[in-house]
């Protein structure tokens, strides 16, 4: 894997003119941007629509879900489209492959909010797709 090192003076970033809280913010933000990046690219591993789709529920269940009673909710609500865009899916394809979801009860949706009711079968099913 090819990697960039950029160095700057100190003069250009002044490390001890900031509190440590914003350098431990800027890490944070940075390791997060790298996660998102890294999971991009492993949904591509999937070759069926509906394994890139689970793969990009469970990912956001595990970073943005609440558990509630009936499941893990997904926080903030998300369109069809929202999640297409980010797996690089159509929002038809998505839309088509969620109905099948929710008719085999692995979810449930209301008001742009997707609850998973069947995680453990969501994580089987991604693990069997390999």
């Amino acid at each position: 894997t090819e990697a960039s090192v950029y160095r700057c003076k100190a003069e250009t970033f002044p490390i001890a003119e900031l509190p440590p809280e914003v350098y431990q913010e800027l890490i944070y933000r940075l390791l997060f941007n790298y996660e998102v990046f890294l999971n991009c690219a492993q949904v591509q591993k999937f070759r069926y629509a509906r394994h890139r789709i689970i793969y990009q529920l469970l990912l956001l269940a595990d970073m943005f879900g609440t558990q509630t009673g009936d499941g893990i909710r997904i926080n903030p609500p998300l369109t069809h489209f929202d999640i297409g865009s980010t797996i690089g899916m159509a929002r038809e394809t998505v839309t088509r492959e969620m109905e099948k979801l929710r008719a085999g009860g692995r979810l449930t949706s209301s008001q742009q909010h997707i609850v998973l009711t069947d995680t453990t079968g969501l994580q089987a099913e991604i693990e069997n797709a390999h």
